[in-house]
């Protein structure tokens, strides 16, 4: 009788702590080296438990997709090449804890009830990031570029840490509020929130994966049409989309300089990839090992001397630095061997997501095709989310490659039974 009081109690406590992990554990939200350690002994300590209360369904989603395996094993036996092992040892173990919680996700929860969950996690953080602009400046605002210019972080260390999850809340709301039935209102409010907390962040790429996911909305009401105008109004607004993107992509010094006021090689990021990716060649297929191993050793240096524009400083600190694009830090690490499975992954998991959206036409499958939106904007642009280790957008792609993976597979269980029943089934 006090087992099951105990797990009764558990099972009414479990949601609560999974939206306090996923709103504190990312490296993203700016806390106190002390605080920080606590919420890393606290999500390794918790991640156990959860996952051994559904610990054979967990195994059997975590086997779903091969390609997400086949890449976790490449990150862990880089320790063998990693010109920092040490660091890659470290980041190893932070990754599998990442990693587990997506898993965790996918195993526990259906992907409706993933959507719920993770709307929590966003209103909090936009409550939270809220409360640290207007009642603590001096944390929640920063600067947001090396020009001096101030930006709103909220409770995050940087702008695109709130960037990001206020798309996610962004998007999601503006959806709620489009085709939802309840709480349309309170949606249309928290999009605006949201919008506000995008805005006053002074993230332009923030508001270009904004604009790209919103962008998306009208191909949600295609899908929901009749199979026919569904393909022609498909086909017709992927036309639309790649002309947009071939107009954007020939007036890029326009768009940035008048528009975001960044040049069009991203605020020099462009000089500094190719000075990377020159260095990476050195070691092609197979990278410099897991985790920022790259920074960690001289070959980052060397990189960064080969920047034509000086940036950042030799003597800067290297250690906690990236590539600013999370296709090109992947390289670094894993070499073309681990973006050619992470490529082929992506494929399989974009293909499985269009595929559930418009077949079951349902808010949060369409929700996951704006998230996969969003984490290639900021991917190219931004802070690396690829195979990131602490990380909200992986422990999201995660959950969401092998949601897909199991609800494709429940699909297809189904159809074919019911075929069955149709051969099976006596005439008259």
């Amino acid at each position: 009788m006090k087992a099951q009081s105990i797990g009764h109690l558990w099972r009414k406590l479990e949601p609560g702590i999974v939206i306090l992990l996923l709103l504190v554990f990312s490296a993203d939200v700016d806390l106190a080296p002390f605080l920080r350690t606590g919420v890393n002994i606290f999500a390794y300590v918790i991640i156990y438990p959860l996952v051994l209360g559904c610990w054979k369904r967990f195994l059997y989603v975590c086997t779903r997709d091969w390609t997400l395996l086949l890449l976790l094993v490449v990150a862990l036996t880089s320790f063998f090449w990693s010109v920092a092992p040490e660091v890659t040892s470290l980041k190893l173990r932070a990754l599998m804890r990442t990693m587990m919680i997506g898993g965790y996700l996918a195993a526990r929860y259906t992907p409706l009830e993933q959507k719920q969950l993770l709307s929590k996690v966003l209103i909090l953080s936009g409550f939270f990031s809220y409360a640290a602009v207007l009642l603590l400046p001096s944390y929640g605002i920063k600067f947001a570029s090396a020009d001096g210019d101030l930006g709103w972080t909220g409770i995050y260390g940087f702008k695109n840490g709130l960037g990001t999850m206020m798309n996610l809340g962004a998007t999601l709301a503006l959806l709620n509020f489009l085709h939802g039935k309840k709480n349309r209102l309170l949606s249309l409010v928290g999009f605006c929130l949201a919008v506000i907390l995008i805005v006053c962040s002074k993230s332009s790429t923030s508001l270009i994966s904004l604009a790209s996911a919103i962008a998306l909305l009208p191909i949600y009401k295609i899908m929901k049409q009749h199979y026919k105008l569904r393909i022609v109004f498909f086909i017709s607004a992927l036309l639309l989309s790649v002309s947009v993107a071939i107009l954007a992509l020939t007036n890029l010094d326009t768009i940035f300089t008048n528009f975001l006021g960044k040049e069009a090689t991203l605020s020099g990021r462009q000089p500094l990839w190719g000075a990377i990716v020159s260095v990476g060649n050195e070691r092609p297929w197979l990278g410099y090992g897991f985790g920022g191993a790259f920074w960690n050793s001289p070959f980052g240096l060397e990189a960064i001397s080969r920047n034509p524009l000086g940036w950042p400083p030799l003597d800067s600190d290297l250690t906690k630095f990236h590539s600013h694009s999370g296709f090109v830090e992947l390289f670094t690490q894993l070499g073309w061997l681990g973006c050619s499975i992470f490529a082929l992954n992506f494929v399989f998991v974009f293909y499985r997501v269009i595929t559930l959206a418009i077949s079951t036409k349902k808010i949060e499958y369409f929700w996951m095709l704006q998230i996969l939106i969003i984490f290639v904007v900021f991917n190219y642009t931004e802070a690396p989310t690829i195979l990131v280790a602490n990380q909200f957008m992986w422990v999201l792609y995660v959950s969401i490659c092998l949601s897909t993976a199991i609800q494709k597979g429940r699909i297809k269980r189904e159809s074919q039974r019911r075929n069955f029943q149709k051969i099976n089934c006596p005439v008259g």
